[in-house]
C-alpha cells in the first residue's frame, strides 16, 4: 500500500497490515518512531497531516535529526548542511531544519535520547525540540544509555495513553512530581518539560530578549532566530546555534 501523505487512511482501510490495528479508534491517533522512525514520526505528526489524521500525540524516539556537516559534503548536498546531515532524495538536497516537521508539530511531543548515542547525538534531538512549538513537550536524555529505547519502556506508553487516551493516571507518571514520575524515575543528564502555560523566554526582538539577564538570543541556519534561556542556549550544538552571552559564541 503506497500510503504517503494519506498514511493514516491507508491502514484504517488495510487492517490487515497488522493486527493491532483492528483495535485502533482512528479519532484518536498517536505516532511513535525510532531512529529513522523518530524523523518519519515529526512528519506524520506535523501539520496538516497530523491534524488531519487526528493526531493527539507523538513520540520521537532518539530520532528527528542526523550529524551536523559529518555525512554530508557538497557533491551530495549541493545546498549546504544543515542540523540533518543526510541527502533526501525527495527533495534532492540536505534538509535543513531540525525535522522536516518538527517546527510544526502541534500536538503534545515526546524527545527520547540517550547521552552515550552517537548515532542520533543528544543535542541534535534538543536542537529538535527547541524548535517544536508544541505545547506541553517533553525532552529526556538518559544517562549512559546509546541508540537503543532501554530504559524508556513505560513512559513512552504512558505519554500517548495520557494524551491519546486521556488516562490520568498516566498523565500523572509523565508530569507527576513522585519519585516514580518521569523526570525523578531514571538517572537522566536532562529532563525538560514545558506546560501550555509555562512562559519561558518569549521574547520577540534581540533587544528585548538580550534585556532578560535569564534569556540569550540564539541564530541558526537551520531555524529562526529564538529567545532561549540560558539554560538551554548553553545546551545547544554550538556548530549550529550562535548564542548571545554563551562562551565561545561568534
Amino acid at each position: 500500500c503506497a500510503c504517503d501523505a494519506g498514511w493514516c487512511r491507508c491502514c484504517r482501510a488495510n487492517p490487515s497490515l497488522h493486527p493491532a490495528l483492528a483495535h485502533v479508534d482512528w479519532n484518536r491517533a498517536a505516532v511513535f518512531g525510532h531512529s529513522m522512525g523518530g524523523f518519519a514520526t515529526s512528519m506524520a505528526a506535523a501539520a496538516p497531516l497530523g491534524p488531519a489524521n487526528n493526531v493527539k500525540a507523538a513520540v520521537l524516539s532518539h530520532g528527528a535529526v542526523g550529524a551536523v556537516n559529518e555525512t554530508c559534503s557538497p557533491d551530495k548536498c549541493p545546498s549546504g548542511c544543515g542540523v540533518s546531515g543526510f541527502p533526501m532524495p525527495s527533495v534532492g538536497q540536505c534538509v535543513r531544519a531540525p525535522s522536516p516537521g518538527t517546527p510544526a508539530i502541534q500536538v503534545p511531543t515526546l524527545f527520547t535520547t540517550g547521552s552515550a548515542d552517537t548515532t542520533v547525538r543528544p543535542n541534535h534531538v534538543y536542537a529538535a525540540f527547541k524548535a517544536c512549538p508544541a505545547r506541553p513537550k517533553v525532552f529526556v536524555e538518559l544517562s549512559g544509555q546509546y541508540h537503543t529505547t532501554k530504559g524508556e519502556q513505560g513512559f513512552d506508553a504512558h505519554f500517548l495513553a495520557c494524551h491519546a487516551a486521556g488516562v490520568q493516571s498516566s498523565c500523572e507518571r509523565i508530569y507527576g512530581g513522585g519519585a516514580e514520575d518521569l523526570c525523578q524515575a531514571r538517572k537522566y543528564n536532562r529532563c525538560e518539560v514545558v506546560k501550555s502555560d509555562d512562559p519561558g523566554c518569549k521574547y520577540s526582538t534581540k533587544a528585548s530578549c538580550d534585556g532578560d539577564p535569564g534569556c540569550a538570543w540564539c541564530l541558526s541556519g537551520a531555524v529562526p532566530p529564538a529567545c532561549n534561556t540560558l539554560a538551554e542556549a548553553r545546551a545547544l550544538p554550538p556548530s549550529v546555534f550562535k548564542c548571545d552571552k554563551v562562551e565561545g559564541a561568534a
